[in-house]
């Protein structure tokens, strides 16, 4: 069989790292006469987390809503700016339905036919979904297991890197994944719309500032916001020092570079 989804639940229940394999396709003759996440968990013995995932305008059928954001599909070069833009107003069309976005960062690697599937395109996806209120993460791997021996070898089964990238998320993102659920949670911008970033957390969850560059170049800016004041922060996964002054808080990100530091 082969794997198609690597899932992060950060939603109401906490994080769940999952597979959803591909299954023949099969013939249904009439809809079925039960709740579509009935109908799952009897196919799925395995009793993988479930939930239902509802796109706009019929977004009321799922738990989650969705809408897909591939700005750089088959070799595009959309922004992760665009990205991050178009998530943020899913995140408004969702609210009033009491919904969030649940996120599909393209994992396929790069291929000839998918030149621009870089690990760090990967990354910026992930970080600006869930700064911008993703609720979920699914990484769309396709073939990821590598088992079609096809002329056109796509997919995460062929990209090494491309794998190693999305362990490092799951792992990173489950550091954080109570803070995210904490209900505390401040959007913050630079001041020249570059880097996008996320304060959140308790003292029960700890707190934790997120941040993500949307250029694909790098980055000199600062945040500023009264949230920084008297913050001490420490820096986690490799991401660079920092040190806020006042209420400012100057950043240097590699391009489509991502850090995250733990509020001491």
């Amino acid at each position: 069989m082969t794997v198609e989804l690597l899932v992060v639940d950060v939603g109401a229940v906490g994080v769940h790292e999952m597979t959803v394999v591909h299954r023949q396709p099969c013939k249904v003759e009439a809809p079925p006469p039960e709740p579509a996440e009935l109908l799952f968990a009897k196919l799925d013995v395995h009793r993988y987390p479930t939930f239902n995932l509802g796109n706009l305008p019929a977004v009321m059928a799922g738990d989650v809503g969705g809408n897909d954001i591939y700005v750089r599909y088959y070799g595009g070069l959309g922004s992760a700016a665009q990205f991050a833009d178009r998530v943020e107003a899913l995140r408004r069309d969702l609210a009033p339905f009491h919904r969030r976005p649940f996120i599909v960062p393209q994992a396929f690697g790069q291929s000839p036919r998918q030149s621009s599937e870089t690990p760090e395109w990967v990354r910026v996806e992930t970080y600006l979904g869930v700064i911008h209120g993703a609720c979920g993460i699914g990484f769309y791997c396709w073939k990821q297991t590598g088992d079609w021996t096809g002329a056109n070898r796509q997919g995460m089964g062929w990209n090494p890197p491309t794998a190693h990238e999305v362990r490092k998320l799951i792992a990173e993102v489950k550091t954080f994944q109570g803070a995210l659920m904490s209900g505390r949670t401040q959007f913050l911008k630079s001041v020249d719309g570059n880097v996008r970033a996320l304060l959140c957390g308790n003292d029960a969850s700890g707190r934790y500032l997120i941040a993500a560059n949307t250029l694909e170049g790098a980055v000199a800016t600062a945040l500023e916001n009264r949230a920084l004041k008297g913050l001490a922060l420490e820096p986690l996964f490799n991401s660079p020092s920092a040190k806020v002054s006042g209420e400012a808080l100057p950043l240097k990100l590699p391009a489509w570079g991502t850090a995250v530091w733990r509020v001491k």
